[in-house]
């Protein structure tokens, strides 16, 4: 009987790990623009908690959301700059100082 092979998304601790559950989840694919980020998280909830591993847990998948969320919102814009190259992309930090923005911080093109 074949076994099915259990991706890597659980830390040491047991606990889900954000970026290997992202990884696991986009498998290496953008969501399809005609549907919503909220539909997309509640698809990608579903698909951990159908895995029935004891560290995922609603309130697990709740805490590293807002991660999945933030990539999601960065690769965006990263695509939007390279077809729009002479546009600018200014997002606004949801922490004070935790990313450098400013049009210095683009590379040249």
């Amino acid at each position: 009987m074949a076994t099915l092979a259990i991706p890597p998304i659980l830390n040491v601790g047991g606990t889900l790990n954000s970026r290997t559950s992202f990884i696991f989840l986009t498998q290496g694919l953008l969501p399809s623009p005609d549907v919503s980020i909220s539909a997309t998280f509640a698809a990608w909830r579903q698909q951990l908690m159908d895995l029935g591993l004891p560290g995922i847990t609603k309130p697990a998948i709740s805490r590293i959301t807002g991660d999945w969320y933030e990539w999601l919102v960065g690769i965006a814009a990263w695509n939007y700059r390279i077809a729009n190259p002479t546009s600018v992309v200014s997002l606004k930090p949801a922490i004070r100082g935790h990313f450098k923005t400013g049009h210095r911080d683009w590379p040249e093109t």
